[in-house]
């Protein structure tokens, strides 16, 4: 096989991290913010831009370096491959028109979302952290909550959207990314918390600050709904795969899906799907359909015991 000097000048040009995006995103797990390994070679690290294979002694910079070296592929097949892989997405670029994604604009001030999310029993606290950090807002045309989710380099790209009043509305903004709803910043942490929506999370945390237990050790992430499975089905939501691909750490994850039975079968699917894998947990809500109702039924009996002491 032959290739053009015009074919392997375009293909160099496209380094490790850029082709394995494409072409085999499931290999890559991130190790630190800049530094990524191999699912099936830890010892092989990507950072700058760079590539080294340590248990080998092998380096490189570009796509068809790693191919050549890495997965033993003759010159002319990489060149090949890598133009074929990075070609192939710029024709899906340009014939697929995306989705544009943009955060509501946000009210003057966030006096209803603030006052809605007290109403739902949630640490006050904890709403105003949220606020601070720009992962809860008041949107300016309905004046509803806007739950920011951001990818993992901080970037805004996903949104879901809650009314602030008695209609329990809620859809996630246009555009949206569902690799990435809402979650609380990442840690890195050895446990996960996976909710099936914010207030479900906030409620949690909640329940946590109100009974005086430690939750800033685990990192908790939404998967924005979820849906009935069957017995052979093991598909995993996007959020929590994205967080699995990210996270190389995390070793035990705990499910507090909702107290039904779309949640429950969720949640068996998730377990059937990464069990082997990871220690995970189904943990919904003691009581209640869901954690802000178990939460609000917490309230209530802690508000029953104090006039009963009174």
């Amino acid at each position: 096989m032959w290739v053009s000097k015009e074919k392997c000048k375009r293909a160099r040009e496209y380094d490790v991290l850029s082709y394995l995006r494409i072409a085999d995103p499931g290999e890559l797990v991130r190790v630190s913010r800049n530094e990524y390994c191999l699912r099936s070679h830890d010892s092989f690290r990507i950072s700058n831009g760079k590539w080294h294979w340590w248990s080998r002694g092998k380096a490189g910079h570009t796509a068809v370096d790693y191919l050549v070296e890495v997965k033993g592929y003759s010159f002319p097949f990489a060149v090949n491959e890598v133009l074929r892989a990075m070609g192939g997405m710029a024709r899906r670029k340009t014939s697929v028109k995306e989705k544009s994604f943009t955060l509501p604009a946000a009210a003057e001030n966030n006096d209803a979302a603030k006052e809605y999310l007290k109403s739902r029993g949630i640490n006050e606290w904890l709403i105003d952290m949220l606020v601070t950090s720009d992962l809860i807002y008041e949107d300016k045309r309905y004046h509803g909550v806007i739950f920011v989710g951001n990818d993992y380099e901080n970037i805004p790209r996903h949104a879901a959207f809650r009314a602030a009043d008695s209609s329990d509305f809620k859809l996630d903004v246009s555009g949206s990314d569902k690799r990435f709803c809402f979650r609380l910043p990442y840690r890195e942490c050895r446990v996960l918390r996976v909710f099936e929506g914010p207030v479900d999370l906030l409620s949690y945390v909640t329940l946590c600050i109100n009974e005086g237990k430690e939750w800033q050790y685990d990192d908790m992430i939404t998967v924005c709904g979820v849906h009935k499975m069957s017995g052979t089905d093991t598909d995993v939501s996007p959020a929590l795969s994205e967080y699995l691909r990210q996270n190389p750490k995390v070793e035990h994850i705990f499910v507090h899906f909702d107290n039904d039975e779309v949640g429950a079968s969720a949640a068996r699917g998730i377990m059937r799907r990464l069990s082997g894998r990871y220690d995970v947990i189904n943990m919904p809500p003691p009581v209640g359909k869901d954690y802000n109702e178990y939460l609000r039924i917490s309230g209530k009996e802690k508000s029953r015991g104090r006039e009963n002491n009174d």
